[in-house]
């Protein structure tokens, strides 16, 4: 039978998973309140809208084009494992708004 050792390391990564489980209850609430908007909305939904967006179809790409030549010119298992995280990143990069949607948050989220 072995036993569980709660190190520092578990201790925070318990700590961290606490704060977000309650940052992910919490938060719909908060950010439904509305209000004023604030004088930075333009701005972050700019900002926003190209990391999900055109600028992310672009770093998209690259990515995709250095994994190639890595691919290419190197291990081919590093190459693969290249392409594989980039599309994987970058769908989610993309995809970001429609992910916030299907999980339903709401209200202040960009």
């Amino acid at each position: 039978m072995t036993t569980l050792k709660i190190t520092p390391t578990t201790v925070l990564v318990g700590r961290a998973l606490l704060i977000a489980a309650a940052v992910l209850v919490l938060a719909p609430d908060a950010a439904a309140g509305g209000g004023a908007s604030m004088p930075f909305d333009g701005t972050l939904q700019t900002i926003a809208g190209w990391l999900t967006g055109t600028g992310a179809r672009l770093l998209a790409v690259i990515a995709v084009a250095v994994g190639g030549i890595m691919w290419a010119f190197t291990r081919h298992e590093e190459g693969v494992k290249r392409i594989a995280q980039a599309a994987l990143g970058f769908g989610i990069a993309v995809g970001a708004t429609s992910l916030v949607a299907t999980l339903g948050f709401g209200g202040a989220t960009l």
